[in-house]
C-alpha cells in the first residue's frame, strides 16, 4: 500500500512539474526596452538641432533626413538653464513641431512631463501616441493627439479675468484630422458643453493676483494613460494635470490598435518641457517593423525573371527585428509558398496569375511584422517586366501585426490543460492497475 501511495504522489508531482514548466515556457515575458527618461540635463545649452547627442535621442522627418520636403522646425528647441536645472524650451509661431524619441513604441503606456507656459494666447503642448510612422507629421500618419492648451480667460466685454489649461483631442490621419474634444468624458461623467476639461485660476475681485496660483509662468506635472478597454479596436485615453483626472477619451479605430511611437508637440507656444517619461505597460514586446522604400512593380511576365528590392542598402528598413534579416515569402497562384533563400531578391513566375511578395521580420520574441505587395503576371505574350525604382516620397505602409496576447493564452491554456489530462490519465490508470491487482 506504501508503495502505491508513493507512486501516486511521483506521478502527480511530474504532472504538475511539466504543468508549471509548460505555462512559464509559453507565458514568460520577453525583455526590452520599457521606459524612456529625459531631463535634459545631458545637453549643452542652444538650440536643440546644434546637438548631435539631443538628434541621437529625439528625431522628427527634418532631423532623420527621410522626408526631404520636411517643414523647417529649426530654431523652435532650446535646451535652457535655471540655477542647476536644465529644460527645453519650445518657442514656435506656427502650426506644429515634434520630436520622437528614435525607436520607442507602446500600445499601452503612462507618458508625463512638466510643463509651464509662458504664452497663453492658445499656446498648447502635448503628446501624440499610437503613431503609425514615426518620421510624420500628426497630419501626416494616423495617431491620437492629446493636449493642454494654455489660455486667457475673458469676461462679455473681453477684459482678462483669469487663465486656464485645457485638456483636447485630435485623431491624426494621413489626409485628415478629426476634433474629439466634444467626446472626452470630464471627472463628473460630463460631456461636450458640460463637461469641465480644465484646472483654471479666477482673478481675484480685489486685490493682488497670486503669482503661484498662476498658470502662466508655473509648473505643471502632465500625465496621459493609454489604455485598452477589452472592446475591438478601443483604448481610454486618460489625462491628468497634477494628477487629477481632468478628462478621459474612449475611441474606437482599428488603425489606432497598434504599438505605435509617440511624439511631443508643441504649437504657437512659448512653454518649458522637463522629465519627459514614458513607462510602457505592455505585457508583449512590440512587433518589428519592415519597411521597403523602393516601389515593387505591379506587373510581371510568366518565364521572366522578377526583381525585389533588397538588394542595395537602404531598400528595407527594420526596425525592432531579432538579426536584422528579413525574410521574403513568394505567394503563388496555385496556393503555394516559395521562401526566398537569404541574400536572393528575385524569382522567376512560372504560370499567369496573382503572385503575393511579403517581407517577413520577426524579433526575439517571435513577433513577426510584415509587409505585402499583389504581382499580378502574364503570359508569354505580355512584354511587361517588373522591376524596382527608386522614390523618395513614398509614404510606405507598414504592418506592425503579431501573434495576439489572447492566442497566446489560448495556447498557454491548451497546453496545460492537455498535461493536466495526460497526469489524470497515468494517476487513473495507475489507481486501476493497483486495485485490479489487489483484487
Amino acid at each position: 500500500m506504501k508503495k502505491f501511495k508513493h507512486l501516486l504522489f511521483l506521478i502527480a508531482f511530474v504532472a504538475i512539474f511539466f504543468t508549471i514548466s509548460s505555462h512559464q515556457a509559453f507565458a514568460s515575458e520577453d525583455d526590452w526596452e520599457k521606459t524612456f527618461f529625459d531631463d535634459f540635463s545631458a545637453y549643452s545649452i542652444g538650440k536643440a538641432e546644434d546637438s548631435q547627442d539631443f538628434k541621437d535621442v529625439w528625431t522628427n522627418d527634418l532631423w532623420s533626413g527621410t522626408n526631404p520636403t520636411a517643414q523647417d522646425i529649426n530654431d523652435v528647441a532650446t535646451i535652457k538653464q535655471e540655477g542647476a536645472n536644465k529644460y527645453l524650451n519650445l518657442n514656435y509661431d506656427g502650426s506644429f513641431f515634434y520630436i520622437s524619441p528614435h525607436n520607442f513604441r507602446a500600445k499601452e503606456f503612462e507618458v508625463s512631463f512638466k510643463m509651464r507656459s509662458h504664452d497663453l494666447t492658445s499656446a498648447w503642448v502635448g503628446v501624440v501616441v499610437r503613431k503609425a510612422y514615426r518620421d510624420a507629421r500628426f497630419n501626416g500618419t494616423t495617431n491620437m493627439m492629446l493636449y493642454f492648451r494654455t489660455i486667457y480667460i475673458e469676461d462679455e466685454s473681453n477684459n482678462v479675468v483669469g487663465e486656464m489649461i485645457q485638456v483636447q483631442a485630435q485623431r491624426g490621419g494621413s489626409l485628415s484630422t478629426t476634433d474629439l474634444t466634444s467626446e472626452i468624458v470630464d471627472a463628473s461623467g460630463n460631456t461636450g458643453s458640460e463637461a469641465v476639461l480644465s484646472v483654471t485660476y479666477m482673478y481675484p475681485e480685489q486685490g493682488d493676483i497670486d503669482t503661484a496660483q498662476q498658470i502662466k509662468d508655473n509648473w505643471y506635472d502632465i500625465k496621459v494613460v493609454v489604455s485598452d478597454t477589452g472592446e475591438r479596436n478601443e483604448a481610454s485615453y486618460e489625462m491628468y494635470i497634477n494628477d487629477s483626472l481632468i478628462g478621459t477619451l474612449t475611441h474606437a479605430r482599428s488603425s489606432l490598435d497598434t504599438y505605435g511611437f509617440i511624439s511631443l508637440t508643441a504649437c504657437t507656444s512659448d512653454i518649458d518641457v522637463d522629465d519627459f517619461s514614458i513607462t510602457s505597460n505592455d505585457t508583449v514586446s512590440p512587433p518589428p517593423i519592415v519597411r521597403v522604400n523602393k516601389l515593387v512593380g505591379q506587373t510581371g511576365t510568366v518565364n521572366e525573371t522578377i526583381s525585389l528590392p533588397g538588394s542595395e542598402d537602404g531598400d528595407i528598413e527594420l526596425i525592432g527585428d531579432a538579426d536584422n534579416k528579413v525574410e521574403i515569402v513568394i505567394g503563388k497562384p496555385d496556393g503555394t509558398d516559395e521562401t526566398l533563400a537569404e541574400g536572393v531578391y528575385e524569382f522567376t513566375p512560372t504560370e499567369e496569375g496573382i503572385y503575393t511578395v511579403t517581407y517577413l521580420a520577426k524579433n526575439a520574441s517571435n513577433g513577426e511584422g510584415t509587409v505585402e505587395f499583389m504581382i499580378s503576371v502574364q503570359g508569354d505574350e505580355s512584354t511587361t517586366t517588373t522591376t524596382t525604382e527608386d522614390t523618395n516620397d513614398i509614404t510606405t505602409t507598414e504592418n506592425d501585426t503579431t501573434p495576439s496576447a489572447d492566442d497566446s493564452d489560448d495556447s498557454n491554456g491548451s497546453t496545460i490543460i492537455i498535461v493536466v489530462i495526460a497526469a489524470i490519465v497515468l494517476v487513473g490508470g495507475a489507481t486501476s492497475y493497483f486495485i485490479l491487482r489487489k483484487k
